[in-house]
């Protein structure tokens, strides 16, 4: 389903694509058809964030884990004033050295940079711990707009499966289809004669991660599956009503 470096299985989303086809005598083409825009709507919705605003959020509390404004409200004296204003790194960490408490205390005062933001990043895009570190005067108001930057970001992961959403005439949010559909693609392979099918390829950084892509696109086959043996069950039950048969066993 996605990259060749993930391994899902996908046997039993395909035995009951098979059982939805001999249920309705449809060809395999018109089953994919039905079924993958939901499937691939699984996928989008599983892999994160859910929202534009959960997404936004979770950018801004990992930059800020790395370098945070120095609080205006936080400065209690005129000489705390100057040294933020001035941006004295060395006064800062003369006065941060020696308090015990409040918002100074164990902190460093960095000159903005976003090598600080994308060091601290793990392989997963995330920040770990806070680096309790501060920016002071008007870096306050560059990391306020690599803030927003970044934030532009959100819903690349998602716009992975942007083509093969796409191709059946299904939709995305917004935030998502704003993103280039160059990221992923789509094989297309139902008029096949002998193995019909389609392929989702998501060629994002988030996609190969074995901890998290995996994962997700395997739980989204199984809810599928789940989904798709209600179906059957549902179609079978009405075949049998519409017969004049009535069901007899517990």
């Amino acid at each position: 389903m996605a990259g060749a470096t993930l391994t899902v299985d996908t046997s039993v989303w395909v035995n009951k694509v098979a059982q939805l086809q001999v249920t309705t005598g449809q060809s395999m083409r018109e089953v994919l058809n039905e079924e993958w825009p939901l499937l691939m709507e699984k996928i989008i919705d599983f892999t994160p964030p859910k929202t534009l605003a959960q997404g936004r959020a979770a950018v801004a509390r990992d930059i800020q884990k790395t370098m945070r404004s120095f609080d205006p409200a936080d400065i209690r004296t005129e000489g705390i004033r100057e040294i933020v204003e001035k941006k004295d790194f060395e006064a800062y960490a003369i006065v941060a050295s020696r308090v015990k408490t409040g918002p100074m205390a164990g902190t460093t005062a960095v000159p903005f940079s976003t090598e600080i933001h994308t060091r601290a990043r793990t392989a997963r895009g995330r920040v770990g711990r806070d680096l309790r570190q501060v920016v002071l005067g008007y870096d306050a108001k560059t990391l306020k707009a690599y803030i927003k930057v970044m934030q532009e970001e959100v819903g690349w992961a998602k716009a992975g499966w942007m083509q093969a959403m796409l191709l059946l005439g299904g939709s995305v949010a917004g935030f998502v289809s704003r993103h280039s559909p160059g990221h992923g693609a789509v094989v297309d392979m139902r008029d096949d004669e002998f193995r019909p099918s389609l392929t989702a390829i998501n060629r994002t950084p988030w996609a190969i991660r074995k901890d998290e892509g995996e994962r997700i696109i395997q739980s989204a086959y199984n809810s599928r599956a789940v989904a798709i043996f209600a179906k059957v069950r549902t179609k079978l039950r009405l075949a049998i009503q519409k017969s004049g048969f009535r069901q007899y066993g517990g």
